[in-house]
């Protein structure tokens, strides 16, 4: 684990390095968060996920499998403790820190699925995160055997013929659709796990027409895989919905010069212009 006690936000820019692709998804979850909660202490609440960690040991006999030690974390945290999805307000954005999932018990697949595996991986058991189409889950291998296993429902066990259906036309359609389901379950980095639970959080804010704390998702996101040029659009689009005329030409700019020949690229060349035109005339 990386030194703790001086985390800062900004060290989101190191998940932008290759050697950072493993980094503690706990701690990684728990720095988008600081930037929702300035005050949050990243030490104090990786202490509670250690907390858990030391709750199931308390209850695993020392000569469990991991197979069994692994049921009896999933037992823990979805029947002794609580945890579950949070379906009557999906898109509450607490839903995303993984200190409010700590607090409430409730989450989204992809914050139910890192608190599972970073207690799983603390615990010696080889848990990772599936960024599966649909919804997140995560995959449990021992020797040969693999199980892949839905947080949100539980900490239940799917079987690939369900998965086959999870995941619709981009597998069901393929000649070989055991081979294809294979693709969609090759396990996550913490730069892609981190990027996702951003993206869910940027959607959370628009629905909720918190613009600002729309840009600041973007921006950060940005800090962990510039790559992302459709970011840099749809903060654009961000900009403009506040009337930023002149911010908004910029990354509809920085959008076209990096993706000139992107699909939608006539139709951002338009906003572009009048984006543009909007902050000469306010000039």
């Amino acid at each position: 684990m990386t030194g703790m006690a001086s985390l800062k936000p900004l060290d989101f820019d190191l998940l932008s390095r290759p050697d950072y692709a493993n980094a503690d998804l706990a701690e990684s979850a728990l720095l988008i968060a600081a930037e929702e909660y300035p005050g949050l202490s990243v030490k104090a609440e990786l202490a509670r996920v250690e907390a858990h960690c030391r709750a199931v040991t308390e209850q695993t006999p020392p000569e469990a499998s991991p197979e069994e030690r692994a049921r009896i974390l999933s037992d823990y945290l979805y029947r002794q403790v609580g945890f579950a999805g949070n379906r009557d307000d999906y898109n509450d954005p607490r839903n995303s820190f993984l200190n409010d999932v700590m607090d409430r018990r409730l989450g989204l697949p992809i914050t139910l699925s890192v608190l599972h595996v970073a207690i799983g991986q603390r615990l010696g058991l080889d848990f990772r995160g599936i960024s599966f189409p649909g919804h997140f889950i995560i995959r449990f291998r021992t020797g040969d055997r693999v199980q892949i296993i839905d947080p949100f429902e539980g900490g239940r066990i799917l079987e690939q013929k369900e998965l086959i259906k999870r995941a619709g036309p981009l597998v069901q359609d393929a000649k070989k659709p055991g081979e294809a389901l294979n693709y969609w379950l090759s396990p996550a980095d913490t730069p892609t796990i981190v990027v996702r639970m951003l993206r869910n959080l940027k959607a959370s804010f628009l629905r909720l027409e918190k613009y600002e704390k729309a840009i600041r998702c973007i921006d950060t996101l940005l800090r962990v895989s510039p790559q992302e040029v459709e970011e840099i659009r749809d903060r654009g689009l961000v900009y403009e919905r506040l009337e930023c005329h002149r911010a908004a030409a910029e990354d509809y700019g920085r959008y076209l010069a990096m993706s000139p020949d992107a699909e939608d690229a006539d139709q951002v060349h338009q906003r572009f212009l009048q984006a543009r035109s909007q902050a000469a005339r306010l000039h």
